[in-house]
């Protein structure tokens, strides 16, 4: 732009235009401080113009002015004199630069510099930098923040300048060349933790090692560390590695005794809870016994005392074969035919029943055996049918399942020498379990696939290289996870739901065939196909030790 000795405009370009919102039109004429220049600072500016019209110098300055849409910007102003012949100046030609965005620019770096430098200044853990010589062969030291001089570990003043090398003692000079060689190398930043050595002063530093500067080929020509001092960490970290291997010897007697002490515990309760049961079945079956005793013996006579009326009813009606019309309404309204034949029949059920009621006993005193503690000669499938005739209200039909079939595939054993007891509630843990999952299968499928393919569990035993035998207990239920079959032993631990079941069944079963008895117990399961329990016990266990 061009203003004369008036102050007015009277050239007006088209990077002025752009600058300042102005057209050549609204211009030209007009006072130059009006249009671009702050109310406030109109009289300096008039100042700033009379000097000019003085001089024949051009003159150079940093302002702030005003847009036609009120934006404030930066200008760098380059002012000339033009001077007529006679050597007056007539006009001044004026050159303005919008320079916002890089005073912007520059105040942002001023600022960023500020930040990194409060940084430097005033972080805690230790910063330097290093020079990267000889392609990563070497390094030197370059800078060193106040907190790193403050740490008391090293010497700035001894370092800076340096090289690896000549700085570092011997024993670990390789070992930081090493690292930030790895550095340069990868390209990315490195930490680990270094022992450092300085005046035979040890001491142990968290590293953390960036690329700082690169060439325009990528290559790296600056390191920046970080150092934190973790040398009472590492103090205590070694004396608590100490502590906690004598803890964790400590810890794993601890954790052998408890372990001994939970499962005696447990045990314990156990027999103590089969052996109130046992007790409390036994006196079941002698209570039922005495009653039955009687009406079974008493049927006898009852059944001699009927065939003795029945015959002597035969004989009055040989004797007198024309009764009293009052005897024959009797004996129609009696039924006495029905009676003849079917009083026997009602006698033979009853003494069934009977029987039934003592089969019924029996196994009750077999299974009331929970409470021996003895070791005798027993027959295994005794101890099996009595436990089965205890569950038979779970075997037959209920609200949760039909009837499961049991199958029984029985050898011929001998006497086995065992705890009868103690047997018998292996033996009804494992059925129970059965049950359930047989109960669960039931409840996952139509009532046409059960009728097709009904619930079972097959009882196999037989003998065993004429020393041991073999029980085996098949079902056809959902099976059982290969995750969970590994757990099936540990005490306490259940698939079940709350109240279903404690986690000390199997745990307990193991206990009794292995520990007791020398056997070994091991379940096989296919998911959706069924589980098999297979328990092998020694005939004659006088020989183990327990």
């Amino acid at each position: 732009m061009e203003w004369d000795h008036d102050f007015n405009i009277v050239t007006w370009n088209t990077a002025a235009e752009k600058i300042f919102g102005y057209s050549k039109q609204e211009v030209l004429g007009r006072y130059a401080a009006e249009l671009i220049v702050h109310e406030a600072a109109r009289p300096i500016v008039d100042q700033v113009f009379s000097a000019l019209l003085k001089q024949t110098g051009g003159t150079r300055s940093t302002n702030e002015n005003i847009t036609k849409d009120g934006r404030n910007i930066i200008c760098e102003w380059y002012n000339t004199p033009i001077v007529s012949m006679d050597g007056k100046v007539i006009s001044v030609a004026s050159m303005a630069i919008d320079i916002t965005s890089r005073r912007q620019v520059e105040q942002q770096l001023q600022e960023q510099a500020q930040f990194l430098q409060s940084i430097w200044d005033g972080v805690e853990y230790g910063i330097f930098v290093l020079d990267v010589l000889e392609q990563g062969t070497d390094f030197r030291y370059n800078a060193f923040n106040p907190a790193m001089q403050r740490s008391g570990a090293i010497s700035s003043e001894f370092l800076l300048g340096k090289t690896v090398r000549e700085a570092l003692p011997p024993e670990i000079v390789e070992n930081y060349l090493q690292l930030y060689q790895q550095c340069v190398e990868s390209g990315k930043s490195l930490m680990r933790e270094e022992r450092f050595i300085y005046e035979d002063q040890e001491t142990w530093w968290l590293l953390n090692i960036t690329p700082l500067r690169r060439t325009e080929g990528g290559e790296i020509v600056q390191l920046v560390i970080t150092a934190t001092d973790i040398s009472d960490r590492k103090e205590a970290e070694a004396a608590l590695i100490q502590s906690e291997a004598e803890l964790r010897e400590k810890a794993i007697a601890l954790e052998q005794a408890l372990d001994s002490l939970q499962r005696t515990q447990m045990q314990l309760v156990q027999t103590e809870k089969m052996s109130s049961l046992g007790q409390l079945v036994a006196g079941i079956a002698h209570e039922i016994n005495n009653p039955v005793n009687f009406i079974y013996g008493n049927l006898i006579h009852t059944q001699d005392y009927i065939e003795s009326l029945l015959d002597l009813i035969d004989s009055y009606q040989t004797d007198y074969p024309q009764p009293s019309d009052e005897i024959i309404e009797k004996i129609d309204e009696i039924d006495l035919e029905f009676i003849r034949s079917d009083l026997p029949q009602v006698i033979g059920s009853m003494k069934m029943g009977a029987e039934r009621i003592e089969k019924i006993v029996s196994s009750l005193r077999t299974f009331s055996r929970l409470d021996e503690s003895a070791m005798k000669e027993i027959n295994i499938h005794d101890g099996l049918e009595s436990t089965l005739m205890i569950l038979q209200n779970r075997l037959g039909v209920t609200p949760e399942h039909r009837e499961i079939l049991v199958i029984r595939e029985y050898a011929n054993l001998p006497p086995v020498e065992c705890y009868a007891g103690e047997l018998n509630q292996v033996f009804m843990n494992i059925l129970n379990n059965a049950i359930d999952a047989l109960e669960e299968r039931e409840s996952t499928i139509s009532a046409t696939d059960i009728k097709a393919h009904p619930s079972y569990i097959k009882i196999s035993t037989s003998l065993q290289n004429e020393q041991e035998v073999l029980i085996k207990f098949t079902d056809n239920g959902l099976g059982i996870p290969e995750t969970v079959q590994k757990r099936l032993f540990d005490p306490f631990f259940t698939t079940k739901a709350v109240g279903k079941g404690t986690g000390m069944g199997l745990s307990i079963c193991y206990q009794i065939i292995t520990q007791r008895h020398g056997g070994k117990i091991d379940c096989i399961s296919t998911p959706n196909e069924g589980t098999q329990f297979m328990i092998t016990i020694p005939i004659r266990i006088n020989h183990f030790q327990h």
